[in-house]
């Protein structure tokens, strides 16, 4: 049988974990923020204005904990953001891979050629981030991995673009 928690209880427990409740424009949202400066915020249409109501305990703390888990990979993304030498090391290794830098998009490019139309791929920076944390996390997991090279990373993108271009063709072909 399921456990019922009120309003005020779920209020506290999302507090204790680094939330707080806001009121916005739009609604009321949850904001996740930390001591160094990031925040996210989370929409919580669910989350209604009676204070009676009975919210499913399990249900909630599923939804915290997916929460949390966003809020910490994308604060570990804005800390590698805010780390000049990380950042350095990234764009020196996307510029020796061949890759150009759209900074409007933050998105990296991959062109065969400088003058062609065309990319061949494009990795957005937090997914690039967010591919060498995720090594370096299984890395210090396990004292038998390293942290993939930026280098493998790119090839990976540029590989996954080229099955998909030869599929797409191979479709196309099909198709007539």
């Amino acid at each position: 049988m399921p456990t019922y928690i009120k309003k005020d209880a779920i209020k506290r427990m999302f507090k204790d974990n680094g939330f707080d409740l806001v009121t916005n424009e739009t609604d009321q949202a949850f904001v996740f923020r930390s001591k160094s400066g990031f925040s996210m915020e989370f929409p919580v249409k669910w989350f209604d204005g009676n204070a009676d109501r009975d919210y499913d305990l399990a249900q909630v703390r599923h939804v915290l904990n997916k929460m949390t888990a966003s809020a910490k990979e994308e604060e570990a993304i804005y800390s590698f953001m805010e780390n000049k030498q990380k950042m350095t090391e990234l764009f020196k290794a996307a510029k020796d891979y061949g890759l150009s830098y759209d900074e409007k998009e933050k998105m990296f490019i991959y062109k065969k050629a400088k003058t062609s139309k065309n990319a061949l791929f494009v990795a957005e920076l937090d997914f690039v981030i967010a591919a060498r944390l995720k090594s370096e996390k299984l890395a210090s997991l396990d004292k038998n991995l390293k942290p993939l090279p930026y280098k493998e990373i790119f090839d990976e993108l540029k590989e996954s673009a080229e099955q998909d271009k030869k599929a797409q063709t191979k479709q196309e072909k099909e198709g007539k």
